[in-house]
Parts: structure tokens; C-alpha cells; sequence
């Protein structure tokens, strides 16, 4: 037992946690929590320029680690800010944890200034939102927010502790992380389902799998390029499946979904049996709702059952995580493979008809043409990243082109948010990127609407040495809503192309990092090149044209 105030308390739970960092924005709710991190050596606090950003960069250190990290907030307007980060991790089965400051218990209830049940707010996206009563309960409550937040389906988790419970001492009981947890956090598929699983797969004709962003989580990559390999079976990534096989792997297909090549969906169309292993059949994986599956038997692979079955029926539904269900799987299917292989001329044809959709990709790839071609803007980066740098993307035609061009060779380094996708999101992603791995290479690509949302982040990338590299698509308007506009009500563009230019090199140079503009083709490697090198944070902005459709 230990006399501790509640904010020490919170402290040395995130450190028995191996928390790392803190993201967030002190306020007078939250001060408590503040002056108990002046005296500890970890973890460390990162002050953002906005709540919203503390979230991102928190979601992203868990996308490339694993592990959760911790955002903070204010109460009312603080804690209202972190809730569009905590929303795209919570869509996205992200850990996090997110802790709010608030009003005195003593005055709950009387209308103080910014009073707000962060609770009630925040339960709609997170697993879980608990308010803390009694200080000598933070460390079993925080506990369970982290046991929460990693197990079963990820997701975030937000802790609500009054000021007076932060101020209040009381004596505190530490348990070890390690005795408060599962000994496995595997299950385990049901064994009749896997036979039934095994033998379709086995059976089939066409088959195909469809790797999700479960595949991720559960760092199955190696297991499903293996029963891939085995099966010799195209696979098909969702936007955060990307990263689940390498995309220079022979059996690589393509990305389904919205915005994806048709001829990938063709392809499914044409599937007999289809293995879907932790991929939620949502409106962008599925191209808002007509999922191509044409006759297909459905193999569904998830840890959440509420998930299996509930947008498209399925033949076989095996509740499980994705590493430990393909592993079952490898070895069920090893021992009926005497059968021969019958599905090679249909896999040949389906690349046939990727290589001809790359074909006309590579037109403009490699076009010299002014203003840049997304297309190449996307060639120029691959070729000049290491294999495991990491991308983030956002909200925008952005997204759609990086989706599509830019191969992923291995798991954790595409930063997508799947289901909420903010606009603006990728900066701060990235920064939260560079801090979980300082010694690879972190790229964001952003459109020029997205990163004005939160350019403010270039000075914590300045205070904290983050020297990522930000690629602005510059098309001076909201590309992908002025492209909805113009193909679903006739043309009748509103609000969607900017009358005034942002000079975004005099923006970077104003924070404190460094700014280069782009203009002709030629100028991408040289600048790329000279960017990575550098040791502060830079802004390339790269003049694209606005007028390339982003449907690929």
C-alpha cells in the first residue's frame, strides 16, 4: 500500500503500463494530473496544439506498436476535442485510453463553466467510458481500462476522474500488469467450424481470401501469406488490411473496396469460396454496400461474433483471432491438400487483368506532364522509401491514390483511418508514427484542405524533433467532394475550390520547419530525397492536377 494522490496514482499506473507518452493540452481540471507529471521521469508529456491531434498521435503509436498510448484532455471543450480521434480509433479497433479532467464531485450536476458528462459523450466510441469516484481505485480501474482496450476486438477506452479525486490522497494497491492479464489473448476457432472452413477452401474451384485490418491486429501477416501460399490463392487487402501480405508477393491481388480498380472486383465476382479473415464488410470494404460476391460460398473470419453474418450471410462463421484461426486452418488444410490444385488458369487470368489495369496506371505513373499527375507523385515516393517507412494517409483523393498506387511491402506501416476517415488526420498520425519508431522513415501525404485542418501540429513536430516528411497534394480545392459533385449533380461545384492560394513553404518556414514547392515532375525525387535527409520537420508542396479523377 502506498499514500499517493489520485493524479499519482494515474502516473504510476501508466508507468506499470510501459505508457511512454501522454499526449494532451493542460486545463484546470485536469492540473492535478499535470503537477504529478513535473516530478516523473516517465511517461512523457507531449503538449499538442489542439486535443484532437493528442488523440491521432496516440491512435498511430498503437497502429505501428501495438500498444496503446494515453490522451488527455480538459473537461467540456478539451475532452469535446479529443472525441473525433477517439471515434477514429474506436471504428478502426485501435487501443487507446483517453483521460478527462472534470468537475469537482462536489459541484457535479450545478452548471459549472464547461461542465459536460464526458461519459454519456463518449460511450457511442468507446468500449468502455468510466467515471472515477474514489481515489483509491485508480489503479484497479485503469487496469481494467487497459485489459479492455487490447483484448477481444481493440478499441478505446475512456477514464473520467473528477478534480478532487485527482487531488484527493488515499492509500493505493499496485497490482503487476502481467497478473491482471489473460495468460493467452488467442481464441481459438471452434474445431468443427475450422474442418468446415478447410474443406470449402479445399474444394474450391476459385478461391480467394480477403485479408481485414484483424489480420493487423492479431500480426498474422506470416500465417496468411503461408495458407496463401498454400492454397496458391489470390488475396485481396481492405484499406487497412493493407500491409497483411507484401504487395510485391505473386499472389497479391489488389485492395477492394471504395475506390478500388473494378477489375479487382470482377475478380471476386468470379470467386467460388471467399475467405474473409478479420475484414468488417462495411461500406468502404464492400463499395458502399454491393459487396461482389456473386455466388461465393463465405468463409467470415472474426474475433467480434456480432460482426459475422451481420451485412453479408456467410457459409461458415468462425469466431477467433486471426492468427490463431489461420494457423488452424494451415494445418487442417495441409491434411486434405492430396487433391490437385484445380484454380491456376482462373489465378493466371485474374493477373492478366491486373497487369493490363497496371499498364494503363503506368501511362500516368511516368507521365512528364505540368501540373503533376497524382499518379506519379505516388511512383517518385515508393521508389525512394526504404520498404518498411511508414504512410499515412487521410480524408480526400489522397487517400484514394496512395490506396491504390503506392505498394505496402509490410504490416503496421499504411496509417489509414478505415471508418471515420478525418480530414487532416495523416499529419498528426504521422507524428505519433515517428515517435513509436524514430529510426524509420515517416511520410505523410495530405491534401492541402486536410492539412490546413491541423497545420498547427508542425510546431510539435518542431519542439519534439519529429522530422517527418509531409506531401501535400495541392489541387487548391476538396478534391473528392468537388469530384462527387461534379459526377453526381451535374457539375454544380459550391464551396469546394479555394479563391485564395496558401503559400505553404512561408507556413512551414513561420513554425519552425522547412518548406519546398513542387511544380514540375522531374522535381519530386531530388526534393524527396533532400527531405528525408533533413533534421526538422518538412512540407513539400507538390502542385498536382486537380482534374484527375480519383476512381482508378
Amino acid at each position: 500500500m502506498s499514500i499517493l494522490s489520485g493524479a499519482q496514482a494515474v502516473v504510476t499506473s501508466l508507468r506499470n503500463e510501459g505508457v511512454k507518452y501522454v499526449f494532451g493540452i493542460p486545463g484546470g481540471p485536469i492540473l492535478p494530473l499535470y503537477d504529478a507529471l513535473y516530478d516523473a521521469s516517465s511517461p512523457k508529456h507531449i503538449l499538442v496544439r489542439h486535443e484532437e491531434a493528442a488523440a491521432f498521435m496516440a491512435d498511430a503509436y498503437a497502429r505501428v506498436t501495438g500498444r496503446p498510448q494515453v490522451c488527455v484532455g480538459t473537461m467540456g471543450p478539451g475532452a469535446a476535442n479529443l472525441l473525433i480521434g477517439v471515434a477514429c480509433a474506436f471504428s478502426d479497433s485501435i487501443p487507446l485510453i483517453a483521460i478527462t479532467g472534470n468537475v469537482s464531485t462536489a459541484f457535479e450536476g450545478r452548471g459549472l463553466q464547461q461542465e459536460m458528462d464526458h461519459v454519456r459523450v463518449f460511450t457511442p466510441v468507446t468500449k468502455r467510458s468510466i467515471k472515477v469516484h474514489r481515489t483509491e481505485r485508480i489503479p484497479e480501474i485503469l487496469q481494467m481500462a487497459f485489459r479492455v482496450a487490447t483484448t477481444g476486438r481493440p478499441g478505446p477506452v475512456l477514464i473520467d476522474v473528477p478534480s478532487d479525486v485527482l487531488s484527493r490522497e488515499a492509500e493505493v494497491d499496485f497490482v503487476e500488469p502481467s497478473k491482471a492479464r489473460p495468460t493467452s489473448r488467442r481464441l481459438y476457432g471452434d474445431p468443427e467450424e475450422i474442418r468446415r472452413a478447410a474443406q470449402l477452401l479445399v474444394d474450391a474451384e476459385r478461391r480467394i481470401i480477403l485479408a481485414g485490418g484483424g489480420v493487423i491486429i492479431s500480426n498474422a501477416s506470416t500465417e496468411l501469406t503461408t495458407l496463401a501460399e498454400t492454397l496458391i490463392s489470390p488475396v485481396v487487402t481492405s484499406y487497412n488490411g493493407r500491409g497483411a501480405i507484401p504487395e510485391d508477393h505473386s499472389l497479391f491481388l489488389g485492395r477492394a473496396g471504395s475506390g478500388a480498380p473494378t477489375v479487382f472486383d470482377e475478380v471476386i465476382r468470379e470467386a467460388d469460396v471467399v475467405l474473409a479473415v478479420g475484414y468488417r464488410f462495411t461500406d468502404v470494404s464492400t463499395n458502399n454496400w454491393s459487396f461482389p460476391s456473386g455466388n461465393a460460398e463465405i468463409i467470415h473470419v472474426d474475433i467480434d461474433p456480432c460482426e459475422i453474418g451481420r451485412i453479408v450471410p456467410v457459409e461458415v462463421g468462425v469466431v477467433g483471432d486471426s492468427r490463431a484461426v489461420l494457423s488452424e486452418l494451415l494445418q487442417a488444410v495441409g491434411s486434405r491438400l492430396a487433391k490437385r490444385r484445380r484454380q491456376r488458369g482462373w489465378i493466371e487470368d485474374a493477373f492478366r487483368r491486373k497487369e493490363v489495369w497496371e499498364t494503363r496506371m503506368m501511362e500516368k505513373m511516368t507521365s512528364d506532364a505540368v501540373p503533376i499527375k497524382p499518379h506519379r507523385v505516388m511512383k517518385e515516393l515508393r521508389e525512394v522509401l526504404d520498404r518498411n517507412a511508414i504512410l499515412a494517409t487521410s480524408a480526400g483523393s489522397n487517400k484514394m491514390f496512395a490506396a491504390s498506387l503506392f505498394r505496402i511491402y509490410e504490416p503496421r506501416t499504411w496509417i489509414h483511418s478505415g471508418g471515420s476517415t478525418p480530414m487532416g488526420a495523416a499529419f498528426c498520425h504521422a507524428l505519433g508514427a515517428k515517435l513509436a519508431a524514430p529510426d524509420r522513415q515517416v511520410v505523410a501525404v495530405c491534401g492541402d484542405g486536410g492539412f490546413q485542418m491541423v497545420c498547427q501540429e508542425l510546431v510539435t513536430a518542431v519542439e519534439n524533433d519529429l522530422n517527418v516528411v509531409t506531401c501535400i497534394l495541392n489541387d487548391q480545392r476538396l478534391g473528392l467532394i468537388r469530384y462527387q459533385q461534379q459526377k453526381q449533380y451535374g457539375g454544380r461545384v459550391i464551396a469546394t475550390e479555394f479563391r485564395h492560394s496558401t503559400d505553404f513553404v512561408k507556413l512551414a518556414e513561420a513554425f519552425g520547419a522547412t518548406g519546398i514547392r513542387v511544380e514540375k515532375p522531374q522535381e519530386m525525387k531530388p526534393s524527396l530525397k533532400r527531405a528525408l535527409q533533413a533534421d526538422t520537420p518538412v512540407v513539400i508542396d507538390i502542385v498536382i492536377d486537380g482534374e484527375e479523377a480519383p476512381q482508378l
